[in-house]
């Protein structure tokens, strides 16, 4: 196996270049050797150059996601080693990511494994920008890169960059606040390329729900919020109202809406006058529970006294689970005299039914009651106690019957 790491270094009036092996370039072939090399750059870091040479294709275009899950899989491993040392998480953000992608790409399609970005002209590589010069055509302080290719997980290639004091040292870094993961797989002599970039952007403070993860099962989450003058803070969630004002502090809990889907947490810190705001967004996912649904909020019968009959003459209603489909044993409880339940216990999928009984003798009457379904087992479903309003009004008027002509079509 063939391992390269180059070691770049940016540093106020110091560039300090440590190369561990080089491996003679390739021309690009389509597929992989087998087994594929694997090997590391060396780690950039700094705060960005300021040289702009006149170029094309440095940066500044969209590389689309060659594997989001893996990408994904490289941040939550990256504040998983920081937080296990106490270290705040990073925060991934929209330009760091796209910077990354374009790295990656660029890095297969032109074969080339630098940090510096080249491209390939009549075989031959071609310098184009500096590393930070590509960075800052995506995102505003760039101040770190980790680059590597023929790792084929996220695991192997964080195992090789903790294993370096260098990259270690990008990931850790506390003047990091901010991450972008590109990955790209393709063409190339090492087949796979990943990219690691690392900022902090002036008068952004980030907010991190669950130390960056994409989903949460638990309505009740951790936040971070960097920061370290600030006074009061506030979040609130989606559209909701704010909360109120509390002391700064990097470490806040928070509680999402009740129900599964995408919700954004917005924040706002202060101090005096100042007011800055952040948000992170995170799916959640609640875990399936039962539910009582499936039965009117009212009921309406009606008393003909010309016909003396009722409309409907009873009302057929289908107690149901509607979250997880687990039984439900219910009772039914009646509020009114002039009708009756039956039965007034069952379990899903069992019915019930409710029959108008009283016979009025004037019209102009309206009757009123209710029937509470209740859950007895499990204990503490989510809408039961549920109650139906019935109603009944009696009337005199002559009914009119219709009869509605339909017809049955054959066909052979």
């Amino acid at each position: 196996m063939i391992v390269k790491v180059r070691f770049f270094s940016y540093i106020p009036a110091l560039t300090l270049i440590l190369l561990l092996a080089l491996y003679p370039g390739i021309p690009a072939i389509s597929a992989p050797p087998t087994p594929p090399p694997e090997t590391i750059g060396d780690p950039a870091s700094g705060e960005g150059g300021s040289y702009y040479p006149d170029f094309t294709s440095c940066g500044g275009q969209l590389a689309p996601a060659v594997n989001a899950v893996f990408e994904q899989e490289v941040v939550t491993l990256v504040n998983s080693e920081r937080v296990s040392r106490n270290l705040p998480p990073l925060k991934a953000v929209a330009g760091l990511m796209e910077a990354a992608r374009y790295h990656a790409a660029d890095l297969g399609q032109d074969d080339y494994f630098e940090h510096d970005t080249y491209d390939r002209q009549n075989g031959s590589l071609v310098y184009v920008c500096s590393t930070w010069t590509r960075i800052d055509s995506f995102y505003s302080g760039g101040r770190a890169e980790n680059i590597a290719a023929g790792y084929t997980s996220p695991a192997s290639v964080m195992a090789a960059w903790m294993n370096s004091a260098g990259h270690r040292n990008n990931i850790l870094s506390t003047d990091n606040w901010e991450i972008g993961v590109g990955y790209y797989q393709g063409s190339g002599y090492y087949y796979r390329y990943w990219v690691q970039d690392f900022g902090k952007r002036s008068g952004v403070y980030p907010l991190i729900i669950n130390n960056e993860a994409q989903r949460a099962d638990d309505r009740n989450v951790s936040m971070y919020v960097y920061g370290t003058n600030w006074s009061e803070m506030r979040f609130r969630n989606n559209n909701e109202g704010w909360s109120n004002w509390q002391p700064f502090s990097n470490h806040a809990s928070w509680q999402l809406p009740d129900y599964s889907g995408e919700h954004t947490v917005y924040g706002e810190l202060r101090y005096g006058s100042l007011v800055v705001s952040n948000s992170d967004s995170i799916y959640l996912e609640l875990p399936e529970q039962p539910e009582l649904g499936n039965l009117p909020s009212n009921v309406r019968f009606n008393y003909n006294l010309r016909e003396q009959s009722f409309i409907p003459t009873r009302a057929i209603l289908a107690p149901e689970n509607v979250g997880d489909g687990q039984t439900l044993t219910w009772s039914v409880a009646q509020q009114g005299d002039w009708f009756e339940v039956y039965p007034t216990q069952g379990s899903t999928p069992d019915t019930f039914i409710v029959s108008p009984i009283i016979s009025p003798q004037s019209d102009q009457q309206i009757y009123r009651g209710s029937v509470t379904v209740t859950v007895t087992s499990p204990e503490g479903v989510p809408g039961s106690p549920f109650v139906v309003d019935l109603e009944l009004i009696v009337t005199n008027t002559e009914l009119v019957k219709t009869f509605i002509p339909f017809s049955v079509v054959v066909r052979p």
